[in-house]
């Protein structure tokens, strides 16, 4: 009997709390398994995940203790605990518990974790530089990543050629400079493969002017991110504006008339000098007054030669655009092997009697500068433009004699919005589990401030929703099956209005409904099987989602696929298996629709289950201590009689 009770304390407690008995992750991805449980009942106590499937399973993380690659988030609201599970391994693979600390026997749940392999996606490419760095003859950085695939996966970049392809490196990452070009067109692409296979990425189509020139100017266009990556497109400055750009070729000349300059300047200097104290002593031992006249004349054109900026060693863009609210860069060069180590300032006013509003040792709220020592150019950063921003500067070096400086002249003008760009900002498990995903809209270009909204298209007039460049889909805002949204970025020189944003919602108005989203410049739908690490050619049976999988589209439907029997024994219904259908819309089956019920009646047999656990419990203890003072009073008797 002493068995039997420890026995039935130690059968895990599992009608309060579900999630899927199986789950697939890929190797070396995250993998997100969500516990649901009764938020009235064990809202405030401590959750856990188990390593083992009985009572005896050793805990490997808490709501309140993380350890390593595990980490457990609790949304108390919802009744959703989160087990997030890192860097997946083959010795991951296994059984687990979601549990609860309660002051008697813990509710628990058993999950198995399978680990498989997933061939990788198309590589999806990224620019990572500063757009001003190719404006300066630097480089730009375009980064390679396939989203979906188990770990470890190589990638490679390569050069596509005439005969055959050349590869240029082993990394994830395209470096574009001067340098490596030798010719006025180049193509490059990204490969990335793991285990299952290779997946090259979409063509890097670069165009260059000013071949094997160090301060060539080139442009990068990516179809997919549906723009153009070069100086004029991304920076603040106005399409209009004439540029002068300098070679190496100029930068010496220049260099040869700055030393022909200071050379004269100082000639002049020295002469009139001498010459004015001459007139000096003459003026003293003669006192005539017209030589005071002279003596001040020849001050005068000292100090004027003195206040003259020099600029034959230092220069910029004499005229510069930008676009109120936004930031700007200015470039200004300087002669690296002189000037390496001076302080560089920016300066208000085009005089040397200008006023220093910031140096590379001292940024000045809104104004920074960045200097490149190596290729001989400091960055003269500006946020937040206003008009009163506008009007002439300088450029400055710091120098023992005659600061080198140059002058440019800041305008500042209005821009209408671009097209604005929309992207997910949440987390692809909170759609899983009923919560809301957002939607960020942004317009990359237009003067600011820039105002947004969010509407909702309708059969007779659309609807505003926010005042915000962000929109919040959940469950609880959907009244139909088909919603249709969009953004419109407004400035004070026009309107502009995004995508539409394509909603399909299944379970209307069930608090944990499912719903998919498309973008289709993103070419992707958000979705759980799209973003998490479940394999889409596994099936996977999910208690809280079904996973339907078309063969373009992944579709996410909340339907239960989970029929729990009084007994708490999990089994799989015939009727919830994936349906792929001709046309790519998912078809479910409407036995597997109970998620509002689905709590109530497993909270109902978890009560019958429980009382009968403790009924059996206490019966098994009054027959175990009848049992033994039955036979303590036998053992006391035959001692007695044996004595």
């Amino acid at each position: 009997m002493g068995i039997l009770i420890l026995f039935i304390c130690s059968i895990p407690v599992s009608g309060a709390l579900w999630a899927e008995t199986l789950a697939t992750g890929i190797l070396g991805r995250t993998i997100t398994i969500a516990c649901n449980y009764n938020s009235r009942w064990y809202q405030p106590s401590m959750k856990y995940w188990c390593h083992g499937w009985t009572r005896d399973c050793k805990v490997i993380a808490t709501t309140n203790w993380q350890t390593g690659r595990i980490s457990i988030t609790d949304n108390k609201t919802q009744g959703i605990f989160l087990v997030t599970m890192k860097n997946l391994q083959w010795g991951d693979a296994g059984w687990y518990s979601c549990g609860i600390d309660t002051p008697g026997l813990d509710p628990h749940f058993n999950v198995k974790l399978h680990i498989s392999e997933e061939a990788v996606s198309v590589p999806g490419l990224r620019f990572l530089s500063q757009p001003n760095v190719s404006c300066s003859g630097g480089s730009v950085t375009v980064s390679c990543e396939s989203a979906r695939g188990s770990l470890p996966i190589h990638y490679a970049w390569s050069e596509k050629m005439p005969s055959q392809d050349s590869k240029i490196s082993d990394t994830n990452k395209l470096d574009l400079h001067c340098q490596s070009f030798t010719q006025q067109h180049h193509q490059y692409y990204c490969t990335a493969s793991n285990t299952q296979g290779t997946k090259p990425s979409e063509m890097v189509n670069v165009s260059v002017n000013n071949v094997r020139q160090k301060n060539c100017s080139y442009r990068i266009q990516i179809n997919s991110i549906g723009e153009e990556y070069f100086c004029d497109n991304s920076s603040t400055i106005s399409a209009k504006t004439s540029r002068t750009t300098r070679t190496s070729s100029e930068s010496k000349s220049v260099t040869k008339s700055y030393v022909v300059w200071d050379v004269i300047r100082w000639v002049l200097f020295t002469v009139l000098v001498i010459c004015s104290v001459s007139v000096t002593i003459a003026e003293r031992l003669t006192s005539r007054t017209e030589l005071i006249f002279v003596n001040k004349t020849m001050w005068t054109l000292i100090l004027l030669i003195c206040s003259i900026p020099v600029s034959g060693a230092l220069w910029a863009e004499k005229g510069v655009t930008g676009i109120l609210g936004r930031a700007i860069t200015i470039s200004c060069h300087y002669e690296a092997r002189w000037y390496q180590s001076h302080k560089k300032y920016w300066c208000l006013g085009w005089t040397r009697l200008c006023k220093v509003i910031a140096t590379t040792n001292w940024p000045n709220g809104r104004i920074s500068i960045t200097d490149n020592k190596t290729q001989g150019i400091f960055l003269v950063t500006i946020t937040n433009l206003q008009q009163g921003d506008a009007g002439w500067y300088s450029c400055g070096i710091e120098t023992f004699g005659h600061d080198p400086m140059f002058n440019v002249k800041l305008h500042i003008s209005d821009e209408a919005v671009s097209v604005p760009g929309l992207r997910f900002l949440s987390q692809p498990n909170v759609s899983c589990s009923g919560g809301s995903v957002t939607i960020s809209c942004d317009s990359a270009r237009g003067s600011l401030p820039i105002h947004y909204t969010w509407s909702e298209k309708m059969p007779s007039q659309d609807s505003k929703i926010s005042d915000t460049n962000k929109l919040d889909l959940h469950c609880q805002s959907f009244t139909q099956q088909h919603h249709q949204y969009y953004c419109t970025a407004s400035n004070t020189q026009g309107t502009k209005s995004s995508e539409i944003v394509h909603v399909s919602v299944n379970n209307v108005r069930e608090k944990n409904c499912s719903y998919r989203i498309q973008i289709n410049s993103i070419r992707s739908e958000y979705t759980c099987d799209k973003s998490s690490t479940i394999s889409s050619t596994t099936s996977t049976t999910i208690s809280s989602t079904l996973t339907t999988i078309s063969l373009t589209t992944s579709t996410i439907s909340s339907s239960t696929s989970t029929t729990i029997s009084p007994t708490t024994s999990p089994t799989i219904s015939s009727t919830t298996s994936p349906t792929i259908s001709s046309t790519n819309t998912p078809t479910i089956s409407s036995t597997t629709t109970g998620i509002s019920s689905g709590p109530k009646s497993v909270s109902k047999s978890y009560i019958a289950w429980d009382v009968i656990r403790w009924v059996l419990f206490t019966l098994l203890v009054i027959c175990s201590v009848s049992v033994t003072m039955f036979t303590q009073k036998h053992e006391i008797k035959l001692e007695d009689i044996s004595g």
